[in-house]
């Protein structure tokens, strides 16, 4: 690869182009040359950077010796990535005593819940038990200050209805019947406050935020990360950190570093999906499925989530896009464009066809695809199938919780004809510490939807509340480490654990789910029915 760039600036030498009109054909594609500058800027730190709209070679400086005249940024923890997972793992880290630099593409944190306008976000509750705390409902407790910020954690309409009638299901035996397929709870927020929210939990932890800022490559020394190139409108950077979290969602950092992973199961991948906002809607349930007549090419079905506010919901747009992956910049480019066109087709359709949405106006599109997809790490410890289907604990070593129903959106192999399969309502599966944790670098930890997990465990622990909870224990970890000075594979999980528990955690109490939460006891008397 290194040689395709050698080749590429000798022709661009060798051509008089300042007039613009010499031409040539170079002997490498625009891709392979893209692929190859890619490759070698990984390999070597060092990759030929040209500007200038003529075409003229402006400096031949390598990305080292330009990095260079910018001082190195110092720090305990470096945190990549500022989504849901991200945020909470700075957060704690800094609480924990840690020195904290944040890095995060847009202008803003908060990733798929700001970014990609997911919504609501799923994951915090059990059926009537909350099994995510912590910094995550920190965080519903700030939105819950201002006005029209959150609708906080509701039971869904259908469930609560169908409890209101029949009573209690009964935990592996009603699943099938269940009308919001075993999600109880849900929690809607304004992602536009969510963003704001977030930033000041930020800095009020101490925590440094850098903004409009990538990760571009990483410089390992023996099994250690020992500095991380960044790119932004200051040019190249060097930030040298004892741990790196690695919350980009994509396992950016890990795939740089030689983490071995994968993508997909058997070519089959989770196709993205592209959020929408709109107002004036007629109606008050809290998820509404919407049926249009069918045209080819065109997205006939969506479903519509309520948040704050009278009217406003957000709209999950499938992109029918099957040829996807959210690592191949040029895919990902494509996938944005051709989703948000559907996206705006399926808008006008809705107000045409359908009387409740007949008022509606659109708000803003969301400015990310929403990823549901993509690279998953080879951990310690890789979360099976049958460790989510089962509910499995890990007494010493789970650090998050998940409830969310194995949630594929495509046909694999082991599911057969369907695309979701149900857990036991009531109750949950924990995710260990060592999904976390590579077997090739001593100070990376992965937090998020890119942590060691089978193409369906992952279908369920990428939902936003179980993402946050992973951060968490990622944040405690890395400055617990730093106190025992310490490599993150011979961290105690215990020692994590009892941390998380004196803030809030719901762990410790892997032996004993509670009966009622399942339906085979009496509820108690303070568990509100009507939240």
């Amino acid at each position: 690869m290194v040689i395709a760039i050698k080749q590429a600036f000798q022709i661009i030498n060798n051509k008089t182009m300042s007039n613009n009109k010499t031409k040539f054909k170079s002997p490498i594609s625009r891709r392979s040359f893209i692929s190859g500058t890619a490759t070698a800027c990984v390999g070597t730190i060092a990759m030929p950077l040209f500007s200038n709209c003529s075409g003229q070679v402006a400096r031949k400086e390598s990305i080292e010796e330009l990095a260079n005249t910018n001082p190195v940024i110092d720090c305990d923890v470096f945190v990549c990535g500022g989504g849901p997972s991200g945020f909470v793992a700075a957060i704690a880290a800094a609480r924990n005593g840690a020195k904290v630099i944040l890095i995060e593409k847009y202008g803003f944190p908060g990733g798929m819940l700001t970014a990609g306008f997911v919504q609501p976000i799923y994951g915090f509750f059990s059926r009537h038990l909350q099994v995510v705390r912590g910094i995550a409902q920190e965080f519903v407790d700030e939105l819950k200050k201002i006005d029209n910020a959150t609708l906080g954690h509701k039971y869904r309409d259908d469930c609560a209805e169908k409890r209101k009638k029949s009573g209690e299901c009964i935990s592996g035996k009603d699943e099938k019947s269940c009308p919001v397929n075993c999600v109880s709870n849900v929690c809607a927020v304004d992602a536009d406050i969510a963003r704001v929210v977030i930033v000041n939990m930020l800095e009020t932890a101490n925590v440094k935020s850098i903004y409009h800022s990538t990760v571009i490559a990483v410089k390992k020394e023996n099994k250690k990360i020992d500095k991380v190139l960044i790119n932004s409108k200051s040019g190249f950077q060097w930030v040298k950190a004892k741990i790196v979290i690695d919350a980009t969602g994509d396992a950016d950092i890990a795939a740089l570093a030689g983490v071995d992973f994968e993508i997909g199961d058997h070519g089959a991948l989770k196709p993205p999906s592209l959020m929408f906002q709109i107002s004036g809607v007629k109606h008050t349930k809290d998820r509404i499925k919407i049926h249009l007549p069918p045209i080819e090419g065109e997205t006939s079905s969506a479903w519509l989530m309520a948040l704050p506010g009278k009217g406003n919901y957000t709209v999950n747009s499938p992109s029918l896009i099957t040829d996807f992956d959210s690592t191949n910049t040029l895919k990902l480019s494509e996938s944005q464009t051709l989703a948000t066109n559907r996206a705006l087709t399926l808008f006008g359709r809705m107000k045409e066809n359908i009387d409740f949405l007949s008022e509606i106006s659109l708000k803003s599109f969301a400015p990310q695809l929403g990823i549901r997809d993509s690279r998953r790490i080879k951990g310690l410890y890789t979360l099976s199938d049958d460790d989510v289907v089962n509910c499995r604990k890990f007494p010493k070593s789970g650090v998050a919780n998940g409830v969310h129903p194995i949630d594929l959106h495509v046909k694999t192999r082991h599911s057969g004809s369907t695309t979701l399969i149900r857990l036991p309502c009531g109750d949950y599966y924990q995710i260990p510490y060592e999904s976390m944790i590579t077997k090739e670098i001593d100070n990376l930890i992965v937090t998020g939807r890119s942590v060691s997990a089978s193409f369906h465990a992952q279908a369920s622990l990428r939902v936003m509340a179980t993402c946050m909870m992973l951060g968490e224990a990622a944040g405690v970890a890395s400055a617990l480490c730093l106190k025992e000075n310490n490599i993150l594979k011979k961290i105690d999980p215990a020692n994590i654990r009892k941390i998380m528990i004196s803030t809030g955690a719901y762990l410790g109490y892997e032996n004993d789910t509670p009966e009622w939460n399942k339906g085979l006891e009496k509820l108690p008397a303070d568990i509100n029915q009507d939240n």
